[in-house]
């Protein structure tokens, strides 16, 4: 079952990416837009995420495995440029995503959280970032250092 929500996520962010891809791609010169994987750390639950990035928006899909809880948490954000230095460089983004949960011990933490993050969200520079970001409730709740490389 768990594989299947996984897969079943992982294909609908691929497609979205590339919808979004090429949308980007007719209507508007100038705009520049990244691929990145990353590894979020601080303490339990660890994770990846597969991020899109452009000069105006955030957006990702993420798996992380909650250890003491034996959780399996799935989800997808969407991040909005608050300030910065637009394509490329540092930025401030607040955002919002929804994370499902499946817990074996403990509450069950599904739905909507809120976040807001800092660091390299740009959309135009390739190779290794660095954010961190800060999710205000649900099952990822805390503080997140990421690292992560883009294409």
């Amino acid at each position: 079952m768990r594989r299947t929500a996984f897969l079943t996520l992982l294909i609908l962010v691929l497609i979205a990416l590339t919808a979004m891809s090429a949308s980007a791609q007719w209507g508007r010169r100038g705009s520049t837009s990244s691929l990145g994987v990353s590894f979020a750390y601080g303490g339990d639950p660890d994770g990846v995420r597969l991020e899109y990035a452009t000069d105006k928006f955030v957006v990702d899909g993420l798996y992380f495995q909650d250890d003491d809880r034996d959780s399996d948490i799935l989800g997808f954000e969407l991040g909005w440029k608050a300030g910065g230095a637009g394509s490329g460089g540092s930025s401030i983004v607040a955002g919002a995503g929804y994370y499902n949960d499946d817990p074996a011990v403990g509450v069950d933490d599904s739905g909507i959280g809120w976040w807001a993050g800092m660091g390299d969200f740009g959309g135009g520079s390739g190779g290794m970032f660095y954010q961190f970001r800060y999710i205000f409730n649900g099952p990822l709740e805390g503080s997140q250092g990421i690292l992560g490389w883009r294409f």
